[in-house]
C-alpha cells in the first residue's frame, strides 16, 4: 500500500478491500449490488403513507378544514369529509399506494442496477 503522500490526485487506492477514490467514497461494483425486496419496501412505504394520512386527519381537526377537505376529496375516490368509513377508506388507499409504488419501483430499480452498474 502506498503512503498517503505518494498518492496522486484521482488515483485509485485499495483500502480495506475496497477501491477508494481520493474523495473517500467507495466505488460501487457489480459484486456490491444488493437487490431490494418488494416486501420490506412495501411495508415501509405503506406505513409511512398511513402514518402521514393519520397525521393529516389529526391536523385537519385543529386547522381550517376547507383546504384539507378539498385535497382528500380530490385524491381519495369516494372520500366524504371525516366520516368513519371515509377515514378507513383513506387509510386503505394509503396502504394500497405504498404497495403499488413498491411493486412498480423495486423491479425497475433492481433491473437498472443490474444493467447499468
Amino acid at each position: 500500500m502506498k503512503a498517503r503522500a505518494d498518492v496522486m490526485k484521482g488515483e485509485r487506492v485499495r483500502l480495506l478491500d475496497q477501491e477508494v477514490h481520493l474523495t473517500g467514497e467507495p466505488e460501487m461494483t457489480r459484486s456490491d449490488f444488493r437487490p431490494l425486496s418488494i416486501t420490506p419496501v412495501g411495508v415501509t412505504l405503506s406505513g409511512f403513507f398511513a402514518a402521514t394520512y393519520v397525521l393529516c386527519l389529526l391536523a385537519a381537526l385543529v386547522l381550517p378544514v376547507q383546504g384539507m377537505r378539498m385535497i382528500f376529496e380530490a385524491i381519495v375516490p369516494g372520500f366524504v369529509w371525516l366520516s368513519a368509513g371515509s377515514a378507513i377508506l383513506g387509510l386503505l388507499w394509503a396502504i394500497f399506494i405504498g404497495w403499488y409504488i413498491a411493486i412498480i419501483f423495486v423491479p425497475i430499480r433492481n433491473y437498472a442496477f443490474r444493467r447499468f452498474a
